[in-house]
């Protein structure tokens, strides 16, 4: 191919340049980049001003007509414009309009849109097919304006199936035979689309017929939809010939006669309003044309933990059975106590899903309340749903603060978990951007799940608003879930241009009661329960001590787990007795003692060490690093407000120094030569020590 740029490169290179810079009214025409509205304004509605007609590099669109959508690359998408409008806020003082597609999926495209398995084999290089899609766009994407044919006009004005190009070497003709509902692999027979061209009324008919009837099952969020709106499909401004359609149903289709049948003979009607009494209705299989279908193959998305727990692979005594259900990594069956947080994350996700749109959900709670295992829960019951075409297919992708060893890189690993390839963390970001920012019709939306947002944290905090902001954008059809410890982290430490981005869609978890806690530990034993390895009154101690001091699940199990252990030693079961002695053996230890009476600097230092090994996956970190982690932690932890901070930061770094001399000399850290700023810091203890030091400390709330 040759290297030099053909016009259609240019131009579209042009358009990208023009399109990407939103913020220079300086530079380009406002009126050269969107166009210029036609007449008068028919409907105000909704923060919106409807208009008929755009007038835009000399050519007038208009609703109804057919038009060409550069992709941001080589290429382009073919819709069918439903809406010309204006919003009345800040987009439209810099001048932006915006037009509603319905799409077209086209047979050969660079980027094709259908898989693999839907193909016809008779398909043509200038055939489109209708589908049920709709999107927001800027006038600035369109290029031009197309012609739109049925088979017969098409092979009758090009007789060799050949269609002349634009200068911008574009295809202006296509024609239309068939409409295609992608999710459900099916398509209409043949249509006459004479009678669709140029008529937005005609063609939303047929975009509900293939949305609402060529469906493969109708979810419960389409299914209230349906049911609230009794089957209307029109726009409101089409109320008054609703009215005049009102009419009883034929008795061979509830919805009237389908306009995809053979209408030689008669003139196709308006399909009807359903009674409440009409028998569902089913189309026979002979009007449809169904290609050859393969294995559904699974969901290309970030593996999750295995469910099941296998027993077999704990060979041994009941006793290391009953350890192995109740560790903090076997996954239950069912979650315990949070099903009302289950049922907001879902609804919230599944909303967002069906209506392609993007959404932003932040989640807090102390650690241990299930936030993360509740959030995969709603993943698998999603992603079932997928496989059964009950929803849109989506891909996963988990983010973890403490497993990144800079914040950028959580640019990379969304990309690699989109498109499967391996990029640096700015050019994963330029790509990214450039995604969610250009339409794309068929785009699959993406579930991102930011676990440990506080360590995603940085000086510009550059990451975190993309991630929050590439939501709001119309085409980018992402969804993130963010999750921390603390319900102000936003309003404490992220910018108000952040966090007004999260909205109101937030989740507080509450710590367990011991109620809670008797039924997660209750449920976990389950398989062991013959046993009889704890009596009622060891499970429910354990539970009511833990909820009266945290309320967290993996303590209690832990404890269960260490009691467990004495059991075992002793040949009998777990009693309170054998508890109480697991609850004094992991409080009053001489170590757990030690870190409990550390002060707050020297706290927040342990954390520091502790955050740098587990984020970069090294024992040792270099002191300034050491440092600037703790600077970071005290400003997260809720003792210290940002006007504290800022003035005492002088103050600090010799607490610093000081705090660290008597770490060292207890034997909690190790370094390497004298306190330098490249001098290197490791923990001369296991973290889980700490972790259990520092987990019901009031101080720390946020950091540990």
């Amino acid at each position: 191919m040759s290297q030099r740029k053909s016009l259609r490169s240019q131009q579209l290179a042009r358009l990208s340049s023009i399109s990407s810079d939103s913020e220079s009214d300086s530079e380009y025409d406002t009126e050269e980049r969107f166009g210029r509205w036609i007449g008068e304004p028919h409907k105000v509605e909704g923060g919106r001003v409807y208009y008929n007609a755009l007038s835009k590099n000399e050519i007038v669109f208009r609703i109804g007509d057919a038009v060409t959508i550069y992709d941001g690359d080589s290429s382009y998408y073919v819709g069918i414009i439903e809406y010309l409008y204006e919003k009345n806020n800040r987009s439209k003082a810099m001048g932006e309009k915006y037009l509603q597609l319905i799409w077209f999926t086209r047979a050969f495209a660079k980027r094709m849109e259908l898989k693999k398995d839907l193909l016809l084999p008779d398909r043509h290089l200038c055939e489109l097919y209708m589908t049920p899609g709709r999107d927001e766009n800027l006038t600035s994407c369109v290029l031009d304006k197309v012609n739109v044919y049925n088979e017969a006009e098409f092979f009758s004005k090009f007789p060799k199936g050949i269609s002349p190009k634009n200068k911008r070497l574009l295809e202006t003709n296509f024609f239309v035979r068939k409409g295609v509902n992608m999710r459900a692999k099916r398509y209409t027979e043949n249509i006459d689309w004479s009678e669709y061209r140029e008529n937005i009324k005609k063609i939303k008919e047929l975009v509900w017929y293939l949305e609402e009837k060529l469906a493969p099952s109708l979810t419960s969020a389409k299914r209230k939809r349906a049911k609230e709106d009794d089957y209307k499909f029109y726009s409101e401004e089409d109320d008054d010939s609703l009215q005049e359609a009102e009419l009883l149903p034929s008795d061979d289709d509830e919805f009237g006669p389908s306009p995809f049948r053979d209408t030689s003979n008669s003139v196709p009607k308006t399909p009807r309003r359903r009674k409440k009494k009409a028998k569902a209705s089913s189309e026979p299989s002979s009007t449809l044309t169904t290609p050859r279908r393969s294995a559904k193959k699974p969901l290309q998305i970030t593996p999750l933990p295995m469910r099941v727990m296998p027993l077999n692979e704990f060979q041994g005594s009941p006793h290391k059975k009953a350890r192995a259900l109740l560790h903090v990594s076997a996954i239950p069956n069912s979650l315990e106590g949070r099903d009302k947080e289950f049922t907001t994350i879902f609804s919230s996700i599944e909303s967002a899903l069906e209506e392609g749109t993007g959404a932003c959900l932040y989640i807090s709670g102390t650690p241990g309340t299930g936030k993360t295992a509740t959030v995969h829960e709603v993943i698998w019951s999603l992603q079932d749903m997928a496989t059964k075409n009950q929803i849109t297919d989506f891909t996963f992708c988990e983010i973890n603060g403490m497993k990144v060893t800079t914040a950028t890189q959580a640019y990379a690993q969304l990309w690699e978990s989109l498109t499967g390839d391996r990029v640096t963390p700015k050019h994963a970001m330029e790509l990214l951007d450039k995604r969610f920012t250009l339409p794309s019709p068929n785009r699959n939306p993406c579930v991102v799940l930011m676990d440990e947002l506080d360590q995603l944290v940085t000086h510009n905090q550059k990451v975190l608003y993309n991630f929050f902001n590439w939501p709001s954008l119309p085409h980018s059809r992402l969804i993130v879930v963010a999750i921390a410890n603390t319900m102000d982290l936003p309003e404490r430490v992220l910018t108000n241009r952040i966090s007004s981005r999260l909205g109101l869609s937030r989740i507080t978890f509450e710590p367990y009661n011991h109620m809670q806690l008797e039924r997660i530990i209750s449920s976990r034993l389950e398989l062991v329960k013959d046993e009889l390895l704890f009596t009622n009154d060891s499970i429910q101690f354990a539970a009511r001590k833990v909820a009266a001091i945290s309320g967290d699940a993996r303590r209690a199990l832990d404890i269960c787990r260490r009691a467990s252990e004495l059991a075992e030693n002793k040949n009998c079961k777990v009693t309170p007795n054998l508890i109480y002695q697991a609850i004094l053996e992991m409080t009053t230890s001489p170590l757990q003692s030690l870190l409990k009476s550390l002060s707050f600097v020297q706290k927040v230092l342990v954390c520091a060490v502790v955050n740098r090994m587990r984020r970069s996956g090294f024992a040792e970190s270099f002191l300034c690093e050491v440092m600037d982690e703790a600077e970071r932690l005290k400003t997260t932890s809720e003792k210290f407000s940002s006007s504290s901070v800022s003035q005492t930061r002088k103050a600090d770094r010799l607490q610093y120094r000081y705090a660290l001399s008597s770490l060292v000399e207890s034997g909690i850290f190790l370094i390497d030569g004298k306190q330098t700023r490249h001098s290197r810091v490791r923990l001369a203890i296991g973290d889980e020590e700490v972790k259990m030091a520092f987990r019901d400390d009031s101080e720390l709330r946020g950091i540990a």
